[in-house]
Protein backbone atom coordinates (compact mmCIF):
# COMPACT_ATOMS: atom_id res chain seq x y z
CA UNK A 1 0.00 0.00 0.00
CA UNK A 2 1.44 3.52 -0.89
CA UNK A 3 3.29 5.31 2.07
CA UNK A 4 1.30 8.84 2.74
CA UNK A 5 3.77 11.37 2.21
CA UNK A 6 1.58 14.82 3.04
CA UNK A 7 -1.95 15.50 3.45
CA UNK A 8 -2.94 19.29 4.13
CA UNK A 9 -5.93 21.64 2.96
CA UNK A 10 -4.46 25.36 1.64
CA UNK A 11 -5.37 28.34 -0.14
CA UNK A 12 -3.71 26.96 -3.85
CA UNK A 13 -1.03 24.53 -4.34
CA UNK A 14 1.38 25.78 -7.42
CA UNK A 15 3.33 23.23 -9.22
CA UNK A 16 6.86 24.97 -10.52
CA UNK A 17 7.19 24.82 -13.61
CA UNK A 18 11.15 24.41 -13.11
CA UNK A 19 11.44 21.64 -10.90
CA UNK A 20 7.74 20.26 -11.15
CA UNK A 21 7.79 20.48 -6.84
CA UNK A 22 4.37 21.33 -5.24
CA UNK A 23 3.79 24.30 -3.19
CA UNK A 24 1.44 24.70 -0.85
CA UNK A 25 0.28 28.64 -0.70
CA UNK A 26 -1.24 29.14 3.27
CA UNK A 27 -1.65 25.76 4.86
CA UNK A 28 -5.03 25.94 6.67
CA UNK A 29 -6.25 25.47 10.50
CA UNK A 30 -9.03 27.78 10.47
CA UNK A 31 -11.38 29.12 7.85
CA UNK A 32 -14.31 31.29 8.41
CA UNK A 33 -16.23 34.25 7.17
CA UNK A 34 -18.51 36.81 8.52
CA UNK A 35 -22.21 37.33 6.90
CA UNK A 36 -25.38 38.90 6.74
CA UNK A 37 -27.87 37.12 9.08
CA UNK A 38 -30.93 37.93 7.05
CA UNK A 39 -34.49 36.55 8.71
CA UNK A 40 -32.17 33.23 10.01
CA UNK A 41 -29.17 32.76 12.23
CA UNK A 42 -28.95 29.03 10.68
CA UNK A 43 -28.30 27.62 7.00
CA UNK A 44 -29.45 24.62 5.99
CA UNK A 45 -27.22 21.60 5.81
CA UNK A 46 -26.37 22.40 2.36
CA UNK A 47 -25.47 25.50 2.10
CA UNK A 48 -21.97 26.51 1.57
CA UNK A 49 -20.10 29.98 1.79
CA UNK A 50 -18.41 30.53 -1.80
CA UNK A 51 -14.48 29.94 -1.31
CA UNK A 52 -11.90 27.95 -3.37
CA UNK A 53 -9.56 25.95 -1.22
CA UNK A 54 -7.22 22.67 -2.32
CA UNK A 55 -6.36 19.44 -0.41
CA UNK A 56 -3.34 17.92 -1.01
CA UNK A 57 -2.04 14.83 -1.25
CA UNK A 58 0.97 12.89 -1.70
CA UNK A 59 1.87 9.17 -2.09
CA UNK A 60 5.21 6.87 -2.20
CA UNK A 61 4.71 4.02 -4.15
CA UNK A 62 4.84 1.04 -2.00
CA UNK A 63 7.34 -1.94 -2.84
CA UNK A 64 4.23 -4.08 -4.58
CA UNK A 65 2.25 -1.41 -5.95
CA UNK A 66 3.68 -1.37 -9.31
CA UNK A 67 0.77 -1.41 -11.99
CA UNK A 68 -2.15 -1.77 -9.30
CA UNK A 69 -4.40 1.61 -9.22
CA UNK A 70 -5.52 3.23 -6.17
CA UNK A 71 -8.85 4.93 -5.14
CA UNK A 72 -8.50 7.92 -2.66
CA UNK A 73 -11.50 8.97 -1.23
CA UNK A 74 -12.16 12.39 0.83
CA UNK A 75 -14.57 13.32 3.82
CA UNK A 76 -15.78 16.33 5.64
CA UNK A 77 -17.26 14.90 8.83
CA UNK A 78 -18.99 18.03 11.00
CA UNK A 79 -18.02 18.98 15.11
CA UNK A 80 -21.15 16.93 16.01
CA UNK A 81 -20.65 14.00 13.06
CA UNK A 82 -24.33 14.50 12.16
CA UNK A 83 -22.70 15.27 8.08
CA UNK A 84 -20.31 13.74 6.53
CA UNK A 85 -19.68 15.71 3.32
CA UNK A 86 -17.72 13.51 0.46
CA UNK A 87 -15.88 13.93 -2.15
CA UNK A 88 -15.91 11.68 -5.84
CA UNK A 89 -13.76 9.07 -5.01
CA UNK A 90 -10.38 9.83 -6.96
CA UNK A 91 -8.61 7.07 -8.88
CA UNK A 92 -4.66 6.94 -9.48
CA UNK A 93 -1.89 4.81 -10.45
CA UNK A 94 1.88 5.40 -10.21
CA UNK A 95 3.59 6.12 -13.24
CA UNK A 96 6.74 7.76 -10.68
CA UNK A 97 7.99 7.07 -7.17
CA UNK A 98 5.44 10.10 -6.01
CA UNK A 99 2.28 10.34 -6.85
CA UNK A 100 0.45 13.64 -5.99
CA UNK A 101 -3.67 14.53 -6.01
CA UNK A 102 -5.20 17.96 -5.44
CA UNK A 103 -8.75 18.10 -4.71
CA UNK A 104 -10.20 21.48 -5.34
CA UNK A 105 -13.55 22.53 -3.28
CA UNK A 106 -15.02 25.27 -3.92
CA UNK A 107 -16.79 26.64 -0.65
CA UNK A 108 -16.76 25.50 3.25
CA UNK A 109 -20.10 24.58 4.88
CA UNK A 110 -21.72 27.32 6.85
CA UNK A 111 -24.59 25.30 9.08
CA UNK A 112 -22.18 24.40 11.93
CA UNK A 113 -19.06 26.18 13.26
CA UNK A 114 -16.36 23.94 15.36
CA UNK A 115 -13.89 21.67 14.06
CA UNK A 116 -14.36 19.45 11.42
CA UNK A 117 -12.50 16.68 10.45
CA UNK A 118 -11.16 15.40 6.93
CA UNK A 119 -10.48 12.00 6.77
CA UNK A 120 -8.59 10.22 3.90
CA UNK A 121 -8.96 6.70 2.90
CA UNK A 122 -7.10 4.70 0.36
CA UNK A 123 -7.50 1.06 -0.79
CA UNK A 124 -6.75 -0.99 -4.05
CA UNK A 125 -9.41 -0.19 -7.06
CA UNK A 126 -12.13 -2.88 -6.48
CA UNK A 127 -11.05 -3.44 -2.62
CA UNK A 128 -13.75 -1.55 -0.36
CA UNK A 129 -12.37 1.53 1.86
CA UNK A 130 -11.16 0.47 5.76
CA UNK A 131 -13.14 1.98 8.18
CA UNK A 132 -10.07 3.37 9.50
CA UNK A 133 -8.29 6.26 7.68
CA UNK A 134 -4.87 6.90 6.36
CA UNK A 135 -5.05 10.25 7.99
CA UNK A 136 -7.12 13.02 9.70
CA UNK A 137 -7.08 16.93 10.01
CA UNK A 138 -8.66 18.96 12.47
CA UNK A 139 -9.75 22.41 10.34
CA UNK A 140 -11.60 24.94 12.73
CA UNK A 141 -14.50 26.44 10.70
CA UNK A 142 -16.50 29.32 11.66
CA UNK A 143 -19.09 31.43 10.11
CA UNK A 144 -20.37 34.36 12.02
CA UNK A 145 -23.84 35.92 11.03
CA UNK A 146 -23.73 39.83 11.28
CA UNK A 147 -26.65 42.04 11.78
CA UNK A 148 -28.83 43.25 8.72
CA UNK A 149 -27.27 46.52 9.13
CA UNK A 150 -23.85 45.36 9.17
CA UNK A 151 -22.32 44.77 5.85
CA UNK A 152 -21.40 41.14 4.56
CA UNK A 153 -17.94 40.62 4.72
CA UNK A 154 -15.52 37.22 3.56
CA UNK A 155 -12.83 37.12 6.16
CA UNK A 156 -9.57 35.04 3.72
CA UNK A 157 -8.58 31.75 5.26
CA UNK A 158 -6.05 31.78 7.75
CA UNK A 159 -3.06 29.70 8.44
CA UNK A 160 -1.36 28.93 11.34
Amino acid sequence: MPQLLIFAPCEKVVISQDENNPTLIAVLSEMGATIAAGDTAEFPPNVFLPMRWAIFSMWHIGPNDSGKTFSQRLELLSPTKKQTLRNPDLEFSFDKPVQRNVIQLPGIPTHENGTWLLRLFITEKGKPFPEDPAATYPLNIKVVHASNSEPATHETATSH
